[in-house]
Order: C-alpha cells, then structure tokens, then sequence
C-alpha cells in the first residue's frame, strides 16, 4: 500500500509539474507577444514625443526668427533716426563754424583798423 500511494503521490507530481511546463510553453508565445506589443508601443510614443520636440523646437526656431526680425527692424529704424540727428548735428555746427570764422574775420578787420588809427595817433 505504501508503494501504491509513493506511486500516486509521483504521478500527481508529474502530472501538475508536466502541466506547469505545458502551461508554461503554450502562454510563453503569448508573454513574448504581449512584449512585442509593449515594446512596440515604446517606440511608437519615442517617435511619436520625437516629433513633438522637433515641432517644438521649429516653432521656437521661428519665432526666434520673427522676433529677430522686428528687433532689426526696430534698431535699424533706431539707427537711421540717429543717422538723421547726428547729420543735422553736423549741418548746425558747420554754420556756426561758418559764423564764427566771419566773426574772426570782422574782428581781425576790426584790430586792423585799430592799429591803423593807433599808429596815426602814436606821436613821432
């Protein structure tokens, strides 16, 4: 009897152990399947966040590019006023140039004349 129940407790063992590896075998396909699956939605959302970023990154690109433009626009509007300012500035302070050598030259006119009637009024 025992050897009847050593027999029977080994073929139960068997038997649940010969299933756990069937099972094993048969849902195996199905675990290296759901894997893939797993796997291939990672690469999906990869290229998919990849996109993203590079849109992201055009849309900064551009803007960058827009506001580099009106920024240049502004300074170059900046710069011819300044331009204007500074060749008016110049016009203004060659007629005072102009003035004031004519007003050298009337004095120097002036000293001449002076000298002149001080020399004619120096005794001899």
């Amino acid at each position: 009897m025992e050897d009847f129940q050593n027999l029977i407790i080994t073929i139960i063992g068997y038997v649940f152990g010969a299933g756990g590896l069937l099972f094993w075998f048969l849902e195996r396909k199905k675990f290296n399947a759901e894997v893939e699956k797993a796997l291939e939605g990672v690469k999906a959302d990869r290229i998919d966040n990849d996109v993203k970023l590079s849109h992201h990154y055009k849309e900064i690109l551009d803007d960058l590019k827009n506001r580099y433009e009106s920024r240049f626009s502004e300074y170059e509007v900046m710069m011819n006023d300044k331009i204007k300012i500074l060749k008016d500035e110049i016009m203004l302070l060659k007629r005072q140039i102009k003035g004031l050598k004519a007003e050298i030259k009337e004095k120097d006119i002036t000293i001449k004349k002076l000298e002149n009637q001080n020399d004619h009024h120096r005794p001899k």
